[in-house]
């Protein structure tokens, strides 16, 4: 229950994100092309910032509803119980290489506190914000995914986890 409302949350957020982001976007190309001044660095805030965060944000309920990519091309023509270990495989596979994104940039966004790093644009920005998303957004779908892989049930896509 507190996964689902946590990954709500941050769907709510990833959206707030996207809408602000194609404002910026759509302000961007209206200055550069009407008055030919363009907002500075504003490609850096999408690489840097919204990018990241809506991604990281929504990737667990990505999961949880089903809507990931699927490659389904051998799956299909597989025994079920063969399926089954495939996908709970995969899943544990996963979710390992997720905990190692996760810790590196947890590593990375510490270290960058630390060194008080900050954003050679003109915003200034200090970058360990740009890293902690990526531990923050990792976590609810690490947690998906062991929950799959060890109760061998994976989302369907249209549902979220009923």
């Amino acid at each position: 229950m507190l996964l689902r409302k946590t990954e709500q949350t941050f769907l709510i957020i990833a959206c707030l994100l996207l809408l602000v982001m194609m404002t910026v976007m759509c302000l961007e190309t209206f200055l550069r092309y009407v008055f030919r001044s363009p907002i500075p660095s504003y490609w850096d805030l999408v690489q840097e910032i919204f990018m990241p965060y809506i991604v990281f944000l929504s990737i667990g309920f990505v999961y949880s509803s089903g809507h990931q990519i699927r490659i389904t091309v051998f799956s299909k023509y597989l025994p079920e119980k063969i399926n089954k270990i495939v996908l709970m495989a995969g899943d544990f596979l996963t979710a390992l290489v997720f905990g190692a994104i996760a810790y590196g940039s947890l590593q990375r966004a510490i270290n960058s506190s630390r060194m008080q790093e900050f954003a050679s644009n003109i915003y200034g920005y200090p970058i360990w914000i740009c890293y902690i998303i990526v531990f923050i957004g990792s976590i609810p779908l690490i947690l998906h995914l062991l929950r799959a892989a060890i109760l061998m049930k994976h989302p369907e896509p249209g549902t979220h986890d009923k």
